[in-house]
């Protein structure tokens, strides 16, 4: 089983966080997301 995300947006104000994002993610493995400074 896994969990797919598509065509994601997020915005605080004017900045743009994420722009058009795909992602998938299958059961037992462990993910993340880290920004441009490192940061998760």
């Amino acid at each position: 089983m896994k969990l797919e995300v598509d065509s994601v947006n997020l915005r605080f104000g004017e900045h743009i966080v994420l722009s058009d994002i795909y992602a998938a993610f299958e059961v037992g493995q462990l993910s993340s997301l880290l920004g441009r400074n490192g940061s998760g």
